[in-house]
């Protein structure tokens, strides 16, 4: 049992470490873990465990009562809203500062994918995905997939993971470049079949074409899409009838 017994001195460097990695996870939601540098995760999560003791020490410890879980609690909830925090705006202050000083326009962002894919202020409406096999496949509209009755049930027009996969809905496809487009079938029926989603690997991509909107135009368009999507039930119950 020696064997399990964790001596002050590294208890208290754990108790240290932990709540910075709280704000780390934050703020690498969107990237891969596997490859992220351990000496960056390791001292990423000791700067957000500083600030977050200094905020503890500074301004709250003196209002709560003097519990080990008090303490442990409220740092690891300061350090996760310092990682939202600065993973919804310090970060792009800070860039935003170094370009106004000419120091450097680099933004630091992961890549290109998350940038369109991640970006809360824009809405990718049209993914047009280019295989390394010659075929494309297509979601024409994707707001129209964006709906509140499919939001609602966890159903959206795509997905995409940090390293390039995408789940999407497939609208129409070509089995050349060359090609015209088909329109896909049964890409909507009614419940239980739902709305049909196809997965496509990153290894399989040769490059991908997006057609992107400001978001806060996706409403009004959902609420057209609504609408539409509508008229394409009953159309299907009249034709299944």
């Amino acid at each position: 049992m020696d064997l399990l017994k964790v001596s002050n001195e590294a208890f208290y460097i754990l108790l240290f470490i932990a709540p910075g990695y709280i704000g780390m996870q934050i703020y690498f939601i969107d990237r891969q873990w596997n490859a992220l540098n351990a000496i960056h995760l390791f001292y990423g999560s000791l700067m957000f465990s500083t600030v977050s003791y200094a905020v503890y020490f500074g301004a709250i410890d003196r209002f709560v009562p003097k519990e080990t879980w008090v303490f442990v609690s409220i740092n690891l909830l300061i350090s996760f809203l310092l990682g939202i925090l600065w993973k919804g705006a310090g970060h792009k202050l800070l860039h935003s500062l170094l370009k106004f000083l000419r120091i450097t326009s680099e933004d630091n962002e992961y890549s290109p994918w998350t940038i369109v894919f991640n970006n809360s202020k824009i809405f990718p409406s049209q993914i047009i995905v280019h295989l390394k096999s010659g075929r494309v496949l297509q979601l024409d509209d994707t707001v129209f997939y964006h709906r509140d009755d499919l939001r609602k049930a966890g159903v959206f027009p795509y997905y995409v993971s940090p390293d390039g996969d995408l789940l999407m809905v497939v609208t129409q496809k070509k089995e050349k470049e060359d090609a015209d487009w088909e329109d896909a079938s049964c890409v909507v029926e009614n419940a239980p079949w739902g709305v049909k989603l196809s997965y496509v690997p990153q290894r399989e991509i040769n490059y991908v074409e997006v057609r992107v909107c400001p978001k806060k135009m996706v409403n009004s368009l959902a609420l057209l899409a609504a609408q539409r999507g509508q008229s394409v039930a009953s159309d299907s119950m009249e034709h299944s009838a």
